[in-house]
């Protein structure tokens, strides 16, 4: 009888057992499906560049990058592109960067004059965005297609 008692016991608690790791994954593939809808969002990064700056002056870039309403500070990779227009071919990637008060965030200092692209490239949650700002350092003489996006014409009467 004891021996009977002792096999009823060890079942229970075994069936208790298995139960509650139920419990646990069913709480972990909500999550899961929670996370799915989350990915459903494309990621977007705001990036904050100054319009002008001075020669061999410190620069600060910043990115903030959500997605929805989430802050995102779990980025896998966070890298900043710089190139003066017209010389994408030679841009310099900028690869360190702090998370700062949920923002991502870099320094440079521009050496020569002229008007450059920042781009962002922030890779997070298997998603993908760059958006790219540009900046004015000292006064440069600009020339009227110095710009390598613009499609506008002057048309002459």
């Amino acid at each position: 009888m004891k021996r009977k008692s002792i096999w009823i016991l060890l079942f229970t608690m075994s069936l208790l057992l298995l139960t509650a790791c139920g419990n646990e994954g069913e709480k972990k593939k909500q999550s899961d499906e929670d996370n799915n809808q989350n990915s459903l969002e494309p990621i977007e990064a705001k990036l904050s560049v100054p319009e002008k700056t001075d020669i061999n002056e410190k620069v600060n870039f910043q990115a903030a990058v959500t997605q929805g309403d989430d802050k995102v500070t779990d980025a896998d990779e966070v890298m900043y592109e710089v190139w003066k227009v017209g010389e994408k071919d030679n841009s310099e990637m900028i690869k360190k960067v702090d998370l700062k008060e949920d923002s991502y965030t870099a320094e440079h200092i521009f050496s020569e004059e002229g008007v450059y692209y920042v781009q962002v490239h922030v890779t997070a949650r298997g998603l993908h965005t760059m958006p790219k700002s540009k900046i004015v350092v000292g006064d440069p003489v600009l020339e009227q297609n110095a710009d390598e996006d613009s499609n506008e014409h002057s048309d002459h009467l």
